[in-house]
């Protein structure tokens, strides 16, 4: 049984705390709690808006779109910025690992959305 007081007091921390950690540690952050299911939609929210936002001027890292999507898909919590995201980075399919595509893609795949068309490009 997990211990959902101090998953909550750890959650807490992590978006006190956002600006202290580099975008991995999010990325690590947020994979752990969705390898628990634990669906904590501010945690969730707070981390994606901070990686995507800190990565705004240069393109995200590839494996930090994976894991967040990921993440995302692991405890069935869409995001729409992150979709717009991961899409426009997708259209340079080419700096995507293999692994990193796939976990892109199977994501796309359960969350049902429409975008292959960039992904044909």
């Amino acid at each position: 049984k997990r211990p959902r007081v101090l998953l909550q007091r750890l959650a807490n921390e992590i978006v006190e705390k956002l600006p202290q950690f580099d975008s991995s540690g999010l990325c690590i952050c947020l994979h752990a709690y969705a390898q628990m299911r634990e669906r904590d939609s501010k945690l969730f929210s707070a981390v994606t808006r901070h990686v995507l936002h800190k990565n705004r001027a240069a393109a995200l890292e590839p494996h930090h779109v994976a894991s967040l999507l990921f993440s995302h898909v692991r405890t069935t919590l869409a995001d729409k910025e992150l979709r717009a995201a991961a899409r426009r980075e997708l259209e340079t399919a080419e700096r995507f690992s293999i692994d990193d595509l796939a976990t892109s893609l199977q994501a796309f795949a359960t969350f049902r959305w429409a975008d292959w068309e960039t992904v044909e490009k």
